[in-house]
């Protein structure tokens, strides 16, 4: 079965190749922009008196620090939000239908912008309150206690994503097919992964993208396959999918990602804390704790967020081969490997073959056909490999 997309039939033909070249084109174009602007929008925050006249104006509606800064806050990240908001819609909403990914109205592309831009207020806002409380009293150690709430943070959030945060943009039901539910909590079960269940994740009513995953942590963590993925796979391939998810979790990947987070995170604020150190007074600030130092805060992160992109990429890319090995151990099946590869790749526009130098500077996975030859070198077995041979 197919879920009807124009490319469903070719897996790598030139004009399908092509089109998801354009698809990819596209989109980084938009980001760059996307990026370009709020560079050029933090840049003069910093460099001209714009962001201390906004800290003035907070401090007219209050003169409480707290609250000062809460103002100073929102009204940043609404401006920002409100200046990318062009390019978000044509990247989010014009470019999946001019490639033919989306089935969301405009109005339902608000509607799930709005949600997000509040989720932002709310975090981005809860975030910048603790950093400044705690600079005013910790002038010198406060980013190792900020850095440990953020890493606390992140892992409050992986749990609760699940059942608060995603709801709040799919729909999520039970898996109606018994057999394949079964089949599915047999495999997590037999490899050690305790879930609460599976279920089908509703993307079909806003994308014909297609995606599985094993979402959530202790006792909120569940197997999730879009209903997408349902439509034009069989039962074999979901699997195989699935066992992919499966292998982040016998590698231990999730710990290994909080300590590699953990590192970027104290790494990135002790960066932040010597820049506004150095910085802060000689740019016109009132000092570290002064919070019209926003900007520069916000830049030095983006910057160095740029930077260390192409690290975080090269070590998820290595992760992601060590699930797709899993993955042809545990079920000894790489052909189906490879149709659930071509199917995925297909549905979600994905490049066969980026250039190498795109593909080490922003893809988090192996490319396509990749992952493909990797599993046509893997050896047909004459029946599945046992959980016991299993290597982590």
């Amino acid at each position: 079965m197919t879920d009807g997309t124009a490319d469903d039939t070719a897996a790598d033909t030139p004009q399908s190749e092509a089109t998801a070249t354009a698809y990819a084109r596209q989109k980084r174009y938009a980001w760059l922009v996307d990026l370009s602007l709020m560079l050029a929008v933090l840049v003069a925050l910093v460099f001209t008196d714009a962001s201390a006249s906004l800290r003035d104006l907070a401090f007219d509606v209050s003169g409480v620090d707290a609250v000062a800064a809460l103002v100073y806050a929102v009204i940043l990240l609404t401006g920002i939000s409100l200046l990318s908001l062009p390019i978000d819609f044509f990247s989010g909403f014009v470019l999946e239908h001019r490639f033919k990914l989306s089935r969301e109205s405009a109005a339902g592309w608000l509607k799930d912008w709005l949600k997000g831009f509040a989720l932002q207020l709310l975090l981005g806002g809860a975030a910048i309150e603790l950093i400044y409380a705690l600079i005013r009293p910790f002038a010198d150690t406060w980013w190792l206690i900020a850095a440990g709430a953020f890493m606390l943070l992140f892992v409050l959030l992986a749990n609760l994503a699940p059942v608060l945060i995603l709801p709040l943009f799919f729909k999520f039901e039970p898996v109606a097919d018994e057999d394949l539910r079964e089949r599915l909590l047999r495999l997590s079960d037999r490899l050690g992964a305790r879930v609460r269940g599976v279920y089908v994740w509703k993307l079909g009513e806003k994308s014909r993208k297609s995606n599985a995953a094993l979402m959530g942590w202790g006792n909120t963590r569940r197997i999730v396959v879009t209903d997408t993925l349902l439509e034009s796979s069989t039962a074999d391939e979901v699997e195989v999918v699935l066992a992919h998810e499966l292998g982040h979790h016998v590698n231990r990947d999730i710990p290994r990602l909080i300590v590699f987070q953990g590192a970027i995170t104290f790494a990135g604020f002790g960066i932040v804390h010597l820049a506004l150190s150095a910085w802060s007074e000689p740019l016109g600030f009132d000092g570290v704790g002064d919070f019209a130092n926003l900007p520069l805060l916000l830049l030095v992160v983006l910057v160095a967020s740029l930077l260390a992109l192409p690290m975080a990429n090269s070590y998820s890319r290595r992760r992601e081969r060590a699930a797709d090995a899993f993955a042809l151990r545990v079920t000894g099946r790489p052909d189906t490997f490879i149709d659930a590869m071509e199917k995925l790749g297909r549905q979600n526009l994905s490049q066969r073959q980026p250039h190498p130098l795109i593909e080490f500077l922003f893809h988090s996975h192996p490319s396509i056909a990749k992952r493909v030859e990797f599993a046509m070198a893997w050896p047909r077995p004459e029946r599945r490999a046992e959980p016991a041979s299993l290597e982590r």
